[in-house]
């Protein structure tokens, strides 16, 4: 049998790795271990919330990154362990257009009073080719469904909304970022979650389940996770 030909483009080779029934392979979580981003590194801005330790992980991987958190404890918590972080979010008009090559938001755009123009913004400042990676809580995840009320992000006071796969497509498109893009979902970095904490005797046997689910419907991981590229303009 003749091999199969080798992806063309990135495109393809998220769909190769992520449509397949090995989402829970290595590959899954050395890409979310490196947030979506390109393997050439760059400039970074990143707006985040929870734990940002892959920002660590990131700059260990030569990216010069700009990092903004949206808790007001973080960037004291994060100082002793050599990540320097801004607390809110940033002055989107202190940036010039297309500044950076990536930019990431992660666990952010459920918090954000404006997510259309949050999203605009990131997309102006990036720069031809760059990249903008959208991490989000899927509301039509597993978790939703095991856990009800008692899911953990229902919990966060701070959250004003939270995003299903078609809703955040949609938000995406008011945003008029109309370029080509992958919307996938991933346990990868967040098993279900439920408050008050299930038992650790119970995480491998979820870890179990979830994996089998996500072979039955791809769309029911805890994260969403939407990457689109800027496209260079054509000169006439």
């Amino acid at each position: 049998m003749a091999p199969a030909p080798a992806p063309a483009s990135l495109w393809e080779k998220l769909r190769e790795t992520f449509d397949s029934a090995s989402q829970s392979d290595s590959k899954d979580r050395e890409l979310w271990d490196r947030l979506y981003l390109p393997e050439t590194p760059g400039t970074l801005l990143e707006l985040g919330a929870g734990d940002p330790s892959r920002i660590m992980k990131v700059t260990g991987m030569g990216w010069k990154a700009e990092s903004w958190h949206l808790s007001p404890k973080a960037p004291q918590q994060w100082q002793d362990k050599g990540l320097k972080l801004k607390s809110g979010e940033p002055d989107w008009n202190s940036y010039s257009p297309e500044s950076f090559d990536a930019v990431v938001i992660r666990w952010a755009l459920e918090q954000s009073a404006d997510p259309i123009a949050l999203l605009r913004n990131a997309w102006r400042i990036l720069k031809p080719t760059g990249r903008l990676v959208i991490i989000a809580w899927n509301s039509h995840s597993l978790g939703n469904e095991l856990y009800g009320a008692r899911w953990m992000p229902l919990s966060i006071s701070q959250h004003r909304q939270l995003y299903s796969p078609g809703s955040l497509r949609r938000t995406v498109a008011l945003a008029e970022i109309g370029v080509k893009f992958v919307l996938f979902t991933s346990f990868a970095g967040q098993l279900p979650q439920s408050l008050p904490a299930q038992p650790q005797s119970e995480i491998d046997a979820l870890r179990q389940k979830a994996l089998k689910q996500l072979r039955e419907d791809p769309l029911c991981g805890e994260a969403l996770v939407l990457i689109s590229e800027k496209q260079k303009l054509k000169v006439e």
